[in-house]
């Protein structure tokens, strides 16, 4: 009686484990590996298709996007600017052979909106390092001069003129995102669909020669220590 009561036990244990949906398996972006090809929609138009790119370096970049309902990471704002000015100055294109690709986990009009309130939502962060040192409030103090240490530089830039010298790719169904384990509906405490901000740099063959993955918003690499991971693996 006994190994009978068991072995209903045991059935009832497997079916239930059967009977749960099971996850796809990930699909990682791994250091030295390739990154398994993929196909979006570029905003600007067309497709990408990472397979035809063999032979450019190329830099995915995720940005978080949503900070908030209907709030705007202010972060990747300027992250984005900085991108802009970077890429254009020191003409990594150039030198590197190196593509720009920025990823987001949104239709084609949220992109849109995306791009076209970058100017406000920087001017929300520079607006923060001009707040006065004084506040009685220790974490606003410590939030004013962290602004001004990590995000310096000063863009000038007009709503509706966001330049856009990168593909940005449409990744409206987290296509890749999910794939890379990086979409979330939640992060620190916000409810919205957004990505964990990530860079992902691809040498000309497509092989992950570098991956960075943040914890929070404000950890991101800076441009200066991107230029010199780009400068490492790229120039060997």
């Amino acid at each position: 009686m006994k190994n009978q009561l068991f072995f209903i036990v045991l059935i009832i244990i497997c079916v239930g484990i059967d009977s749960f949906p099971q996850k796809i398996p990930l699909d990682l972006a791994i250091i030295g590996e390739p990154l398994r090809d993929f196909n979006l929609p570029i905003y600007q138009g067309g497709e990408f298709q990472l397979s035809n790119e063999k032979g450019n370096n190329i830099l995915l970049v995720f940005p978080r996007g949503y900070y908030d309902k209907d709030v705007w990471c202010e972060i990747c704002a300027y992250e984005y600017l900085d991108l802009v000015d970077e890429f254009h100055n020191k003409r990594f294109a150039e030198k590197y052979h190196l593509d720009v690709i920025i990823v987001l986990p949104y239709d084609e009009n949220t992109i849109d909106k995306w791009l076209t309130d970058i100017p406000d939502v920087y001017a929300l962060l520079e607006a923060r390092k001009h707040l006065p040192d004084t506040s009685a409030d220790e974490n606003a103090i410590n939030w004013v001069r962290f602004v001004n240490k990590h995000y310096p530089k000063i863009f000038s830039i007009k709503k509706g003129e966001t330049p856009q010298p990168f593909k940005i790719l449409i990744d409206k169904k987290h296509i890749l995102s999910d794939r890379l384990e990086i979409f979330r509906t939640e992060l620190w405490g916000t409810l919205v669909e957004q990505n964990i901000p990530t860079y992902i740099l691809l040498d000309a063959d497509g092989t992950v020669v570098f991956k960075y993955i943040s914890q929070h918003t404000i950890d991101r690499p800076t441009m200066n220590y991107l230029t010199k991971v780009i400068n490492k693996f790229l120039n060997d």
